[in-house]
């Protein structure tokens, strides 16, 4: 089973509305109809949905960066982010590189006046 999250800003309410679909194995989906008792029911093709929960378009920024620098404390990050260890590799090696070049005689070394 896997989770996805909808999102649709109604700008003519200043609202922010969150589907969240729980999705199996044969590609049944339901839809979360309330997220604090963990009920959901199955959707069928063409169903009109109410979301999940909405939230207001003024606090919703705010609300999102704080969950996501709480998913953060708790180790979880986004699938496509890239781990710091990568960049700490990269930068390590870029470094390396550039002794070389300077150690080698590659690139001149010159004293500023």
């Amino acid at each position: 089973m896997e989770y996805k999250i909808y999102t649709e800003f109604r700008d003519y309410a200043n609202v922010v509305e969150f589907y969240i679909f729980l999705e199996d194995t044969e590609g049944h989906r339901s839809i979360y109809t309330d997220l604090s008792k963990g009920v959901y029911e199955r959707t069928k093709s063409g169903d009109a949905l109410e979301p999940t929960f909405k939230i207001s378009g003024h606090v919703v920024q705010p609300f999102l960066q704080a969950m996501t620098n709480m998913l953060h404390k708790q180790g979880i990050r986004a699938d496509k982010e890239p781990i710091l260890e990568n960049k700490l590799t990269a930068v390590k090696y870029h470094l390396e590189d550039m002794r070389n070049l300077v150690l080698n005689g590659l690139i001149g070394v010159y004293k500023w006046n």
